[in-house]
């Protein structure tokens, strides 16, 4: 009868102990902003930029989606406007460092603005570069670099805010 009733005190004691924790949710806004990056794929320290391949097809133009992410718990406290740009350096950096031959295209349309809005409690943009594949090589890689120039809030990433995406044959 003992062994019962210590078992029984236990068991009480434990759930009542238990219910007594306050953990806080596995993912908490405190404050912080959010950070503001491309969505792209991770990279290794051997890679100075992330990248993205982009498959061709046989299309007479590829749009090529840059996708600007919101890190923040809850999305966008506000609208966030995004400006981006071409960085086609950021093309010859990631061949020069990865001894890849990766011609950068030879010309794309920019849309009407390069500022995108991630609208209130949303966590995504698209930005989309068309490419032309008339004149490209259709066995060659090509590259173009996109990178965040300003943000309206958050901070932008020191290791997403460049990216290269690789139109693939």
């Amino acid at each position: 009868m003992k062994k019962y009733l210590l078992f029984a005190v236990i068991a009480l004691a434990s759930i009542g102990l238990t219910s007594c924790l306050d953990e806080d949710p596995p993912f908490v806004d405190d404050g912080n902003p959010g950070i503001v990056e491309l969505d792209l794929s991770a990279r290794t320290t051997a890679t100075p930029f992330a990248f993205r391949n982009v498959p061709r097809g046989n299309a007479a133009v590829v749009d090529v989606p840059a996708i600007v992410n919101y890190t923040g718990v809850h999305g966008t406290p506000a609208g966030v406007q995004v400006t981006l740009a071409i960085d086609n350096e950021a093309v010859v950096e990631y061949a020069t460092s990865q001894k890849v031959t990766l011609p950068v295209v030879p010309s794309y349309e920019l849309p009407a603005s390069t500022t995108v809005t991630i609208p209130k409690g949303q966590k995504y943009a698209t930005f989309t570069v068309k490419v032309p594949t008339a004149g490209l090589d259709s066995k060659t890689t090509y590259g173009i670099g996109i990178k965040i120039v300003s943000s309206t809030g958050g901070t932008i990433s020191g290791n997403y805010s460049t990216g290269v995406y690789r139109l693939t044959p």
